[in-house]
């Protein structure tokens, strides 16, 4: 589960994922690109999924008024590591 403070945005380049992410938005909206592609806002009771290895180049509440509350599944190897640098 990620839970994001109003407004809360993940700094930086990105990072990736040595597996693929299933995501479901439980409350609020995501701010959400991979790929430096476009951002898109994700609405509660809605999916994304991100390719194993996909640059997670923007990720973030994009509510300034309510938290932001997300179910994320990924598939990693065991012991290994959430994610990488860009």
């Amino acid at each position: 589960e990620l839970n994001l403070a109003p407004g809360q945005r993940n700094p930086g380049p990105g990072h990736r994922h040595p597996g693929p992410v299933l995501g479901y938005v439980a409350e609020g909206q995501l701010a959400f690109a991979i790929n430096h592609e476009a951002e898109q806002v994700i609405a509660a009771g809605k999916t994304f999924f991100e390719p194993a290895g996909a640059v997670h180049s923007t990720h973030g509440s994009a509510r300034t008024d309510g938290p932001t509350r997300v179910l994320v599944f990924m598939l990693v190897p065991t012991g290994g590591p959430l994610t990488a640098p860009v």
